[in-house]
């Protein structure tokens, strides 16, 4: 195991990993052996079961890569379900307040820190020792990260960061372009808006900054804003982009040659 995520965050890392749409065990591992920090596995989109996600938290496991899972739904059931299988955390999508932020934080955690119900699964299997603390341990390194979404999430910021038991925060383009009705994520207006919830975060020591980054260069400009965590763009989009480049060399070449 190369370390907990909010281990490595307190140590000063900047941590990168995928975000996995196609989540089958050879993709994890492939992931993990390439050098992933973490993995972004996605179960708000798209049509995977939860055999697909028990599989790969399986696989990062056994790499000794930790595994956030992106939750499409607002479940405790579910929550701790995901953590009973071994995610390293959850990422919540579209918090817009405090409150939300504070429940669903209870929901990853044991009492008294929260509401999480105890029970036997995959997460007791490798331990050994009391049961009480491990509970209480897990309740400490349990990642919670809040995807901020939209201009309310924005405005409040602040009072989500400032929750107990909040990890950090994911800001993206894509919903806060919606809301705004820009299609390029790109546009000065959302560059602006990211930039300044980055500056909010960066002004809150030890929480978590996640950001989208779909080159080394834009990675870069992200760590320099306050990130440490650094999302590599969906493998649905880095695959298809790369078959295209291969495609489209190949025929180059093949032009090139008969003619």
């Amino acid at each position: 195991m190369r370390g907990t995520i909010k281990d490595r965050l307190q140590s000063g890392d900047v941590l990168i990993g995928p975000v996995l749409n196609i989540v089958h065990p050879t993709m994890v591992e492939l992931c993990c052996g390439a050098g992933a920090d973490f993995l972004f596995i996605d179960f708000e989109h798209g049509l995977r079961d939860y055999s697909d996600v028990a599989n790969a938290l399986i696989t990062a496991e056994l790499d000794g890569v930790p595994a956030l899972v992106r939750l499409g739904e607002r479940s405790a059931n579910l929550v701790a379900r995901m953590l009973d299988a071994g995610a390293a955390g959850i990422l919540f999508p579209h918090v817009s307040t405090a409150a939300e932020a504070a429940e669903l934080v209870s929901w990853c955690r044991y009492k008294p820190l929260g509401v999480r119900g105890s029970g036997f699964a995959r997460a007791t299997l490798r331990h050994e020792g009391s049961e009480y603390e491990r509970r209480q341990a897990a309740s400490q390194q349990v990642a919670c990260i809040m995807i901020i979404e939209s201009l309310e999430g924005k405005d409040n910021l602040a009072e989500i960061l400032a929750v107990d038991g909040v990890t950090g925060v994911a800001v993206g383009p894509g919903d806060l372009s919606l809301e705004l009705g820009i299609s390029d994520w790109n546009d000065r207006r959302i560059i602006q808006l990211l930039d300044e919830m980055a500056a909010v975060v960066k002004q809150t020591p030890g929480r978590a900054l996640l950001r989208l980054a779909l080159t080394s260069e834009e990675a870069a400009a992200h760590v320099a804003r306050g990130a440490n965590m650094i999302l590599v763009t969906h493998d649905t989009h880095l695959i298809k982009n790369m078959y295209a480049g291969i495609f489209r060399n190949f025929r180059q070449h093949i032009i090139d040659d008969v003619t």
